[in-house]
């Protein structure tokens, strides 16, 4: 009888123990949930400016596309527009015929936003990648013409027409890429935020 009463003290002991812990998993469940949520009460506390978008000139249809983390582009306006945007987000000008701007964010404040946009046009960056790349071409064609070796029994006159062609070729090089680099740089899209007044 003494073992029985001794068993039933020792059982009711381990039941107001484990009464009176948490299990470790719950407290682990516990700690993130509240982790989560402050996280997400930040985010929805962060301040969301008002952005006016408007696109200067443009070839195409521009739009502003926003990217939240890693998932990918999706549209938030055709411009021009007004709209309360996320400071965390990444934002872009893209759309059908316009070169896409480089990625931007905006600065987390409560102030009025304007986004101007100059859209570069995906036709004068095509014409500057064949012009950039046709004057290397050239300017190689040049280089070796000049190289060429001279016949032994060629004229003084076929000497001299050798090296005018190959610096022909080589300065028309030269002008047609520097024309295509210019043109690709003033086909990109170019982005600016400022307060608005």
């Amino acid at each position: 009888m003494p073992s029985l009463s001794h068993d039933r003290r020792g059982r009711r002991g381990a039941l107001s123990r484990g009464r009176g812990h948490l299990p470790r998993w719950l407290l682990a469940g516990v700690v993130i949930a509240s982790r989560l949520t402050a996280v997400t009460l930040s985010r929805a506390d962060e301040p969301r400016p008002v952005v006016d978008v408007s696109v200067l000139r443009s070839p195409g249809l521009p739009v502003l596309e926003q990217r939240s983390g890693d998932a990918g582009w999706r549209t938030a306006c055709v411009v021009p527009c007004t709209l309360r945007l996320s400071v965390a987000d990444e934002y872009r000008i893209g759309g059908d015929g316009v070169v896409d701007s480089s990625p931007f964010r905006l600065p987390a404040t409560d102030e009025h936003l304007r986004v101007e946009a100059r859209g570069g046009s995906p036709l004068l960056r095509d014409v500057g990648t064949l012009l950039a790349v046709g004057g290397m071409a050239f300017a190689a064609g040049g280089g070796a013409i000049l190289l060429l070796p001279d016949d032994a029994n060629a004229s003084s006159d076929a000497r001299s027409s050798k090296v005018v062609v190959g610096i022909g070729f080589i300065a028309m090089g030269l002008l047609a890429t520097t024309v295509g680099v210019l043109a690709r740089l003033f086909s990109d899209t170019s982005v600016r935020v400022s307060v608005a007044p």
